[in-house]
């Protein structure tokens, strides 16, 4: 068994934490803006439209 000092251990925690919660609010931003249906293409055509390009 290694001994791991607590304040070794609690650094790894919080990092492990700060990762999920990175990865979940990636996952969740994409799969809102996936239902949105705000996707780069509706915000080019948005911008185009914005700056008076009609096509």
């Amino acid at each position: 068994m290694i001994y791991i000092k607590s304040k070794e251990l609690l650094t790894v925690v919080v990092t492990l934490v700060l990762i999920a919660l990175l990865v979940c609010s990636v996952l969740l931003y994409q799969n809102h803006m996936k239902y949105s249906g705000f996707t780069l293409e509706s915000h080019e055509l948005l911008l185009d439209k914005a700056l008076g390009k009609n096509n």
